[in-house]
């Protein structure tokens, strides 16, 4: 991808019911970008149940195997970045599939769910 190209970068967390509060305080702290240069904006969004409160909502955000989704909170992270190159720098290399799940995330027959 081209340096001049804006990236947007879009992380599902699965966070086991009960440790919220864990996860929100981790990603401030501990998950925090440390160097900001080419970050244009990060939000977190804690993902709520698709209803008729939410009928605005398109797509589901669940876990695989919907037998498991009451033992887990859903948050979606975007980050803005000016580059691909300046996420991967800054946090993508961190993202790997082999790392272990942190204490807050759930866990079970579906991954990290």
């Amino acid at each position: 991808m081209p340096d001049d190209t804006m990236s947007i970068v879009a992380i599902h967390w699965k966070v086991k019911k009960g440790m919220e509060g864990d996860f929100e305080k981790k990603w401030k702290t501990v998950f925090k970008v440390k160097n900001r240069e080419g970050l244009i904006g990060e939000f977190l969004s804690k993902v709520e149940r698709r209803d008729a409160s939410y009928p605005y909502i398109t797509w589901p955000i669940a876990c695989e195997n919907l037998a498991h989704e009451e033992q887990c909170t859903h948050y979606i992270n975007v980050g803005l970045w000016t580059s691909h190159e300046r996420f991967v720098q800054e946090v993508g290399q961190f993202m790997k599939d082999e790392r272990p799940p942190e204490n807050f995330e759930s866990a079970g027959p579906c991954p990290r769910c």
